[in-house]
């Protein structure tokens, strides 16, 4: 039992979309930016700046509390600056946008921002050429995609500060009901609350 609610919690607009709308593009922007960052550092050294990280979340949590449809609209700009990137901060914002309407706690909606964040940062360790090929991947290269959240496992439970929890979503956003998904193929009632959130945020975007 999670002990969320059966329905989404109506959220409050505290100010009017036009009066959020910029100062969610800034946080938007700045954004961006981190998570550039944070798929350069795990591709050369796996050294992340997670105090950054809080705070961007922090700063998306606090766009949404003011008006949610800012955010949201954002969220959904395309990946003009790289699918990869683009994704990483499109997950970030739905997965705050989430944990607001079912109900969670301060402390709950951050962790959850994070991992959403940081979902799928393993995909830095793989190589270019399989990260961005444009037709289908091969049953080898398929294998070694798969291997991304492993490695994004491993990379953020190295990183002081992030929990268990943030760590395990990445290695669970793939797993599907019935054990159809990877990389354990994990059963009903096996994978993590965030991770199952993670899994529809991830298709939906």
């Amino acid at each position: 039992d999670s002990g969320l609610p059966l329905e989404f919690l109506a959220l409050e607009h505290k100010i009017p979309f036009v009066d959020e709308l910029p100062v969610a593009a800034a946080v938007h922007a700045k954004t961006l930016r981190h998570a550039r960052d944070l798929m350069d550092a795990a591709r050369r050294h796996g050294r992340l700046d997670h105090a950054a990280s809080r705070e961007i979340v922090s700063d998306i949590a606090a766009s949404v509390d003011r008006n949610e449809s800012a955010a949201a609209c954002l969220a959904k700009l395309g990946a003009r600056n790289g699918y990869h990137v683009s994704h990483l901060v499109n997950v970030g914002i739905l997965a705050v946008l989430f944990a607001r309407h079912l109900g969670m706690s301060e402390a709950e909606t951050h962790e959850f921002g994070l991992a959403g964040l940081y979902h799928d940062i393993g995909k830095a360790r793989l190589p270019e050429a399989i990260l961005n090929k444009p037709g289908p991947l091969s049953p080898w290269e398929r294998k070694l995609a798969r291997s991304h959240a492993v490695e994004g496992y491993r990379l953020l439970r190295e990183t002081a500060g992030i929990s268990e929890a943030v760590a395990g979503a990445a290695l669970e956003h793939h797993e599907r009901p019935g054990g159809k998904g990877y990389p354990r193929g994990l059963g009903d009632g096996e994978v993590h609350l965030y991770g199952r959130l993670l899994a529809v945020i991830d298709v939906f975007d």
